[in-house]
């Protein structure tokens, strides 16, 4: 994670946006995710998940972009936020049988 954060800070060194700026291209960005899964599973308009994939990798490269503009370190923060999901997870996993179901209908 701290490599890829490092990636896109040099590369975005000479066009570093403010910071609502890197929040509003997360959320566009985003946007655009959304709209490649609609087009996918609802308009089923292509079965490839190419586009999918590319408005993905999009997302991440903006959350990087909004986590070095406050100097963030993604990599210690998601360890953090691992630990506090593990309880949750543990409720959650009580209700795989019906999460399984609804993959099944859903997916």
């Amino acid at each position: 994670m701290q490599e890829a954060q490092t990636k896109v800070k040099e590369l975005m060194q000479r066009i570093q946006h403010p910071r609502i700026g890197a929040m509003l291209a997360l959320s566009e960005e985003v946007g655009e995710l959304a709209k490649e899964v609609l087009e996918k599973e609802i308009y089923e308009e292509t079965k490839d998940k190419k586009n999918i994939e590319g408005e993905a990798a999009d997302v991440l490269i903006s959350l990087l972009e909004l986590a070095n503009a406050y100097d963030i370190d993604l990599s210690e923060a998601l360890k953090s936020r691992l630990e506090t999901l593990k309880p949750r997870v543990k409720k959650w996993e009580k209700m795989a049988g019906i999460l399984e179901k609804k993959r099944r209908q859903m997916d």
